[in-house]
């Protein structure tokens, strides 16, 4: 059977308070040339948000001339040129999830090898305490 182990006696004075008062944090002010490029293309993706449904597009006679919208009444959705009626919409969630597949696996898999772990020297773990107990 398993041994049981001597108590060890740590002094924790060695390694400061258990509880340390709160640090607190402040917000600071961002420059740079990454945060010129984000709001630019903020302020452009806005744009065309607010602006595209005032976009026409000519279908010919007896079709909407809006470029983008969504037709309730007849079932059907227009992109410009494109047109997806509810049959069509199985390919566009397909074509959807992909992209949210491609997204999520290029962005979490090229962060793997830049994760790195590191505890503070003056942590109290098992390691430390066999060092002490052994010295």
């Amino acid at each position: 059977m398993n041994k049981p182990l001597a108590p060890i006696a740590v002094d924790f004075d060695d390694y400061g308070p258990l509880y340390a008062a709160r640090k607190k944090v402040y917000p600071q002010s961002v420059s740079g040339t990454f945060r010129r490029i984000k709001w630019s293309l903020m302020a452009f993706c806005l744009g065309v948000y607010y602006l595209l449904p005032f976009v026409r597009w000519n279908r010919g006679l007896g079709a909407p001339s809006q470029a983008v919208l969504v037709d309730l009444p007849n079932s059907r959705f227009y992109f410009f040129f494109i047109e997806l009626w509810p049959q069509e919409v199985y390919y566009f969630t397909g074509l959807l999830i992909v992209a949210a597949l491609t997204l999520f696996l290029m962005e979490f898999g090229r962060r793997t090898h830049l994760v790195r772990i590191s505890l503070p020297a003056n942590r109290v773990d098992g390691s430390v305490l066999r060092r002490r107990a052994a010295g």
